[in-house]
């Protein structure tokens, strides 16, 4: 982790208080909570650097690598297998793109 991770101050060049980076996640939490489910799960879609990559989904010793295709209404990720198969999964441990 010491090799990718920054310091808020390095990424944004500014000393931020705290008790101000601790408001704004509130207030944004708070916004996010009453958000209906479909936009939700839309913004994660939208957010998701990982669909349309290859990736490898990992869930005990068990190793599946696939495109990602989508997140569905349930927020389950659909993987595009090699053999064109597409299956979904509700939960697993995947890296994000470096």
């Amino acid at each position: 982790m010491e090799k990718t991770a920054i310091s808020l101050f390095q990424a944004s060049g500014q000393l931020i208080p705290r008790a101000q980076m601790l408001a704004a996640f509130l207030n944004s939490l708070a916004c996010r909570l009453l958000q209906p489910i479909p936009a939700a799960i839309q913004d994660g879609r939208n957010a998701c650097l990982q669909l349309g990559q290859t990736l490898t989904l990992r869930f005990g010793s068990t190793e599946i690598t696939g495109v990602a295709e989508t997140l569905d209404e349930r927020g389950h990720l659909h993987l595009r297998l090699s053999d064109g198969s597409v299956r979904q999964f509700a939960s697993g441990e995947t890296d994000f793109p470096a």
